[in-house]
């Protein structure tokens, strides 16, 4: 198995700026690696996100420079944009998965 291709981190920060800040350090890291990695970064210490439209929100709001550099994917545990599969959804259907494209 190679080494480092997932890194795992856990941000204690408290505050959004505290997290932004981490992230875009992990961003740099990730520009910076000799091959293809992914990191997972673990953000539950911010009050205020246990919400998550208040969390949606910071996101689309606060981190499109990170686009910029990294194919950012997040995650919430009470995601509720999409609450529902379409009715046409059935077992064996063709599901589309993000990629990203680099120039």
């Amino acid at each position: 198995a190679k080494q480092d291709l997932i890194r795992y981190l856990d941000c204690m920060g408290t505050t959004k700026q505290h997290v932004a800040s981490e992230l875009r350090q992990e961003a740099q890291q990730l520009v910076q690696a000799k091959s293809w990695s992914t990191s997972l970064v673990v953000c539950a210490e911010v009050a205020e996100w246990q919400d998550f439209p208040t969390f949606d929100r910071w996101v689309s709001n606060s981190l499109q420079d990170l686009e910029e550099l990294v194919g950012l994917v997040v995650f919430h545990p009470r995601f509720a944009r999409w609450p529902s599969l379409p009715a046409e959804m059935v077992e064996g259907s063709r599901v589309m998965a993000f990629y990203q494209e680099c120039d």
